[in-house]
């Protein structure tokens, strides 16, 4: 997903952006893939720095925390970074309190990618437990099997033992 800022011709700037099928990097148990994102941007300059600020909406692959089962979440989250040169980049990495917002291009290239900055945007709207559904079920934690589909006899109540005296208490 990259951003051509050779294409303005007069700040302040507006843009869309859209990227189908994104693959995201790592190793990531909740987040398969982005399937589109669009980022919407409001483009400002100043001297060699660019500020975006704007929304993405993105279609993301999540997997569900219980069942496992794929699902399709659209996620929509606020999004600002800036834009600057490698020459600059030394003067503002040394006076940046939070160097992540910064993306760096070489003066000559006027594109810079943000695929990682939306992949981790998205990654970070994400729940810290997707479910497919609210009342998802899960596996039984005995035999295995998928409580959404079928019924299992195990017994799964368990008690820990460093409850008991709690138990006492209340009559249980």
């Amino acid at each position: 997903m990259d951003l051509n800022f050779s294409k303005f011709e007069a700040f302040p700037a507006e843009i869309k952006i859209r990227q189908e099928n994104e693959e995201i990097s790592g190793n990531n148990d909740l987040l398969d893939s982005i399937n589109s994102a669009v980022v919407d941007l409001k483009i400002q300059q100043s001297e060699d720095e660019y500020f975006c600020q704007g929304k993405l909406t993105a279609t993301a692959i999540l997997c569900c925390a219980r069942c496992l089962k794929k699902i399709e979440k659209v996620i929509e989250s606020d999004i600002d970074f800036i834009v600057c040169s490698e020459i600059e980049r030394q003067k503002t990495v040394s006076k940046a309190v939070d160097s992540e917002d910064y993306l760096f291009f070489d003066k000559s290239l006027t594109t810079v990618n943000i695929s990682r900055l939306v992949s981790q945007t998205v990654l970070l709207s994400v729940s810290l437990k997707p479910l497919c559904k609210e009342d998802c079920k899960g596996f039984c934690s005995s035999c295995g099997t998928n409580l959404n589909e079928k019924s299992c006899s195990c017994n799964r109540k368990t008690v820990d033992s460093r409850w008991e005296g709690l138990n006492r208490l209340s009559g249980k």
